[in-house]
């Protein structure tokens, strides 16, 4: 099996993903990479390799300035209304505990958004999505070359989308959310 290189955490114990790596420690095993590009990939967590996906995950490759962007939907949630998460990682941050309710600018082509942090540990900001929030946000994914995220004073950091189209529709089909091309017709009808 392939897994892809520690770039981040999006599962709690679980690093996550992008490039080549050998060696599987207890709890990666359950790790399926989806897709990978060389800037974005998909990944699926499953507790027991027989059973559908428990988390599928979507998250860029570590950027130039740190920045890492994830995804992240729990297949089988105990609360529903936590089961989607966009995260924003940087290894560089030191945040302080607790920064439930601060707010932060996502911008990604003519999506804009201000998004309230609801997770978060020292290197970690994240935000719990309702599924349209989620479907707008990857749908600007497939238009745009860029996204930019802007935390609390600092400047604008860029993350690139480059690539990120392949994963993204690997990480829509784990996910069970719809693209935004219309249904199509079944023909053996």
């Amino acid at each position: 099996m392939t897994v892809l290189k520690r770039v981040g955490r999006i599962l709690p114990g679980i690093a996550i993903v992008i490039g080549v790596t050998t060696s599987l420690s207890a709890e990666e095993k359950g790790i399926t990479v989806l897709s990978n590009t060389w800037y974005w990939g998909a990944a699926a967590y499953r507790a027991n390799e027989k059973d559908s996906p428990d988390v599928c995950i979507l998250q860029s490759g570590v950027q130039t300035n740190g920045l890492i962007l994830a995804f992240r939907v729990d297949m089988k949630p105990t609360d529903p209304s936590i089961s989607r998460e966009f995260r924003v990682i940087n290894d560089k941050w030191e945040l302080a505990p607790n920064l439930d309710g601060s707010k932060y600018q996502v911008s990604i082509g003519f999506w804009n958004a201000t998004l309230t942090v609801t997770l978060n540990d020292n290197h970690v900001i994240g935000t719990h999505l309702d599924l349209p929030t989620l479907q707008a946000m990857l749908n600007a994914m497939d238009n745009a070359s860029v996204a930019k995220v802007t935390v609390g004073n600092q400047r604008t950091l860029l993350v690139s989308l480059n690539q990120s189209h392949i994963p993204t529709n690997a990480f829509r089909a784990c996910a069970h959310i719809p693209g935004k091309a219309p249904a199509g017709k079944n023909p053996f009808e």
